[in-house]
Parts: C-alpha cells; structure tokens; sequence
C-alpha cells in the first residue's frame, strides 16, 4: 500500500517538482554561463568570433557543448521521468501530454548535431519543460492527474 501511494505521488507531483527544480537550475546556468558579444560591424571582430554561424549569446567554455554537471544530471532525470510517465498506465492520456513534453525537452539538448550554439537548443528545452509543469499543475487542479486504480 505504501509504494502504491509513493508511485501515485510521483505519477501526480512529479512533472511540476521537475519543472520548478529545472527552472531554477537553469536560472543558475544561465547567470554564471551565460554572456553576450558586443555588437560591431567590424568585419574582422565578427570573422573573429564567427558571428554569422554562432550569433551573438554565447555559453563560457565551448559554445556547442554542455559542459556543466548539473544540467546534464537534470536532463538525463528528466528523460528518465518523462519515459517513465509515458510508459505507466494509470492516467489517462491528457496527463500523459505533460510527460511527453518533458520527456522532449529534456531530451532537445542532448540531442547532436553539436556544430550549432547551445543556446537555442536550451531555450526551447527550458520553454517545453516550463510548459510541461504549467499543465502538469493545471491537470493536478483538474483532477485529470489523478492516478486510476489498477
């Protein structure tokens, strides 16, 4: 009985948990990582740090790589549970739409090629697992998170 109510806490929370720990990871990611060029219309400055193919936001380190520890650990937990939703039977298929936007945008990031700026590739993981939660949250209110009984 007990890892009944365990997997049904999980089934219900677990998604918006995520969604408000990744956010403020992200947050953290992107006040220590993150940092922007300077525009110029120099022709050397912008051949220099290849403007035209990376734009302008950059990552510290190798732009095309994600290099921090902890956004990793973050998104590989959010595959894992995004499958893991996906995969259970006991909610209906409107809750299944929160873990399948999960399991996408965590999944965004890890995915090659690796020869394009990171940082599109966060942006669009960080808005699909923001609005993974935002409906997580709304279907927990709705009673549609709630899981059946087997």
């Amino acid at each position: 009985m007990v890892r009944e109510k365990l997997f049904n806490l999980i089934a219900k929370y677990a998604i918006f948990v995520y969604g408000l720990i990744f956010a403020g990871a992200s947050w953290l990611f992107f006040k220590t990582d993150y940092f922007q060029l300077h525009y110029s219309t120099n022709a050397l400055y912008r051949a220099t740090h290849n403007i035209e193919k990376m734009g302008y936001s950059r990552l510290s380190g190798n732009e095309m790589q994600l290099n921090n520890p902890v956004m990793i650990t973050l998104l590989v937990i959010g595959v894992v549970l995004g499958a893991f939703l996906i995969v259970q039977k006991r909610t209906n298929m409107i809750a299944h739409i929160g873990a399948l936007l999960l399991f996408m945008g965590a999944v965004i990031p890890l995915l090659p090629p690796y020869d394009e700026n990171l940082i599109t590739r966060m942006l669009l993981a960080i808005g699909l697992i923001s609005f993974a939660a935002i409906v997580q949250f709304i279907l927990i209110f709705n009673h549609n998170a709630d899981p059946t009984p087997i």
